[in-house]
């Protein structure tokens, strides 16, 4: 999961809507990325690209 997380960091700096992160690394939904993209780095992806 930590080498997911860390290709959805290098994605979302690239530009990558987050929808579309979460299907390339085979999350079950976009919803559930963010749960998980939340628990590892302590902010959403949007929360993360913003800071």
């Amino acid at each position: 999961m930590d080498c997911k997380i860390h290709r959805a960091i290098q994605m979302l700096k690239e530009g990558v809507p987050v929808s579309l992160i979460a299907e390339q690394l085979s999350f079950c939904s976009s919803s559930h990325f963010i749960h998980v993209f939340k628990e590892k780095t302590g902010q959403t992806p949007n929360a993360y690209i913003s800071s």
